[in-house]
């Protein structure tokens, strides 16, 4: 069976073929953004503060053990406050009574040590437990300093990959959209999809580190535009170079001078409007042939 092949130029998209590639666009767009934040888990995906060596660790488990140890001791001396003070009150009212006082004299005495005890208990779980704290979070300054280190770093290199995979979208778009014009494809709806997949995903990345990433991150936002906005200055001119190329092929289909685009009448081989030779001999059977044809009329030849 054979086929015509057109010009992509001279085709007209219809309103299906426009309608699949805006539903291509979102497919894309939702498969990219989903690989975009996929990109922030892989880096960023252990915690920073897993890195603590053994020593640190048992710093940390000190200060916790010192913590329980002085609240335990802070309710004791509690307990014994309570104690003292009801022993204290059931020893005076026995005396201002005359009540005898031997039983509640000794209880007194024995709480009155319980609390002297539990005072000094808890005054040294106390000192412990902010020595202890003390060096936790000497270590906990260290940990949050490196965590803030690696964080930066892998802010730098999440921002490098997304912007890899943004730059490497939006270039391998143009190139796909080119190499369905170089073919001639009718697909070439479905390339303008992945280009404004694309842009559209250039637009997330800089609002992104806009609102995110203000420092030090903030020069995202201006390396995607400009190099945006390169690919699409070399891809028009390229387009440009391209349609140069055919203008001479359209103009001979049409019955114009190849040249300046003047009409061509049958009264003679040169152009009425730029003087330039429309009709020359062929190379391979010298009949004569419209200058721009891709084949001659009479043998066929290129």
């Amino acid at each position: 069976m054979s086929t015509t092949r057109l010009d992509t130029d001279e085709i007209e998209s219809t309103r299906t073929e426009k309608f699949l590639a805006v539903i291509l666009t979102l497919f894309l767009l939702v498969g990219s953004i989903w690989l975009y934040l996929k990109i922030g888990d892989w880096v960023e995906s252990d915690d920073p503060y897993s890195s603590m060596t053994s020593q640190q660790h048992a710093v940390v488990k000190t200060a916790d053990d010192a913590a329980i140890a002085a609240d335990n001791a802070m309710r004791q001396h509690e307990l014994a406050t309570t104690a003292l003070d009801k022993a204290r009150a059931d020893y005076d009212l026995a005396l201002q009574a005359g009540d005898p006082i031997t039983d509640l004299k000794r209880t007194y005495e024995h709480a009155q040590a319980s609390y002297d005890a539990a005072a000094a208990t808890a005054s040294s779980a106390q000192a412990r437990n902010e020595e202890a704290q003390d060096a936790a979070n000497r270590v906990y300054e260290e940990v949050n300093k490196k965590a803030d280190r690696i964080h930066d770093t892998r802010g730098w290199i999440t921002a490098g990959l997304r912007l890899l995979l943004v730059g490497g979208w939006i270039a391998a778009s143009f190139g796909f959209v080119r190499r369905l014009r170089d073919r001639e494809s009718r697909y070439l709806p479905l390339g303008f999809a992945t280009i404004a997949a694309g842009a559209i995903l250039s637009i997330v990345f800089a609002a992104d580190y806009v609102f995110d990433y203000i420092n030090p991150l903030d020069l995202g936002p201006i390396v995607i535009a400009a190099f945006g906005a390169l690919v699409t200055v070399l891809t028009f001119v390229a387009v440009q170079r391209r349609l140069v190329a055919r203008i001479p092929g359209r103009r001979t289909r049409k019955g114009e001078c190849p040249f300046c685009g003047y009409p061509v009448r049958d009264h003679g081989p040169y152009c009425e409007g730029c003087g330039r030779e429309v009709i020359a001999s062929c190379a391979s059977c010298d009949e004569s042939r419209r200058v721009g044809t891709p084949h001659c009329a009479s043998c066929g030849a290129n």
